[in-house]
């Protein structure tokens, strides 16, 4: 799909799976960001740690790791915000995907279309079959008046 938002001609069980997979996304980039949290905050308490306990190289070790969990958070919430959106855009196409009536096949024009693809029924064996039944009927016939005479 060249845009992540074009479901309009999907129909909607796929829509829906497609709709469900970005929400899928969102939530394992905000547990990723809750994680991300969690770290920053326990690596904080290690950095206060070191620094009290006057432990320079540990001290050094835990900032460099604020510094690079830091890094990662506004690329996720940029990641997050994006999601959020797209995800808002497709929830409200889903619903009016939804409340779409089904089209209308024509039974006719499919026929024709399948008709053009397989193309026209071989009638070889039922016309076979109706000369069989004519030459059994001529026989009985003439089994009939041979008996008559």
């Amino acid at each position: 799909m060249s845009n992540s938002l074009d479901i309009d001609r999907l129909p909607y069980k796929d829509a829906e799976q497609y709709v469900l997979s970005f929400i899928t996304t969102l939530k394992g980039i905000e547990g990723e960001l809750k994680n991300l949290d969690r770290e920053l905050e326990l690596w904080s308490r290690r950095a206060r740690l070191a620094e009290e306990n006057h432990e320079t190289q540990l001290l050094l070790i835990a900032r460099k790791k604020i510094s690079e969990l830091q890094a990662k958070s506004p690329q996720l919430e940029l990641e997050q915000k994006s999601l959020k959106l797209k995800v808002s855009v497709l929830k409200e196409k889903l619903k009016i995907i939804r409340n779409q009536p089904a089209a209308a096949v024509d039974t006719d024009e499919l026929l024709q279309k399948m008709k053009m693809l397989a193309g026209e029924e071989d009638k070889t064996l039922e016309v076979i079959e109706d000369l069989e039944a004519q030459k059994a009927l001529e026989e009985l016939k003439k089994r009939l008046k041979e008996k008559n005479r």
